[in-house]
């Protein structure tokens, strides 16, 4: 994929802090997206950025492939040709390239890792729900943000975009962050995942 670069700036943009390059296999494109799905939201320490990332997609294998899980871990039988893999409700022409399940994922400006938050509604991989709009608490160990329903299955009815039908089913909630940070702002290497 597109290598993907977060830039941060001191001195009214005249001198670069830091560049931190994000990991490949952690997550899909970066939403910037301030009329919608949110932007990246600084911690208030600004030791920290939490903001929405397309969700990486399972791994996958073909039905003919031998059963054992590979070395990156267990992967789906039969691709996109299994049920719910490959078969996605989309967001709208607004958003017609980006996939339509986002993540939330956070980012120690010290260190430079990156992991996913992984205590969302719906189990670790937030189910069926599209994370964005994140925003830190005043004492920075809490992230509120939006979760919005992405659709079950083949059996939904298939909804206009976003443009035209913005009315979607969504919820607020809050999810502990505190020890994301810790784990991404000690020195090693490797992703967290909270």
């Amino acid at each position: 994929g597109t290598r993907q670069v977060v830039e941060i700036w001191t001195e009214s943009c005249q001198r670069l802090y830091r560049r931190i390059v994000l990991p490949a296999e952690l997550h899909g494109r970066v939403c910037h997206d301030p009329g919608w799905f949110g932007r990246a939201a600084w911690n208030p320490q600004e030791t920290a950025l939490c903001y929405p990332a397309e969700r990486a997609p399972p791994k996958t294998r073909s039905f003919f492939a031998a059963d054992a899980d590979g070395s990156d871990g267990p992967a789906v039988a039969g691709a996109q040709h299994t049920w719910g893999v490959g078969k996605e409700e989309r967001w709208g022409e607004r958003y017609a390239d980006m996939s339509p399940l986002l993540d939330l994922y956070c980012v120690s400006v010290a260190t430079g890792r990156a992991g996913r938050l992984g205590n969302v509604p719906g189990g670790p991989r937030g189910a069926r729900r599209t994370l964005g709009q994140p925003v830190f608490s005043p004492c920075g160990t809490h992230v509120a943000y939006t979760a919005w329903d992405a659709g079950a299955g083949p059996g939904d009815p298939r909804r206009l975009g976003m443009t035209y039908c913005f009315q979607r089913p969504c919820a607020v909630h809050v999810s502990p962050v505190g020890a994301l940070l810790d784990a991404l702002g000690r020195e090693g290497g490797g992703e967290a995942d909270e």
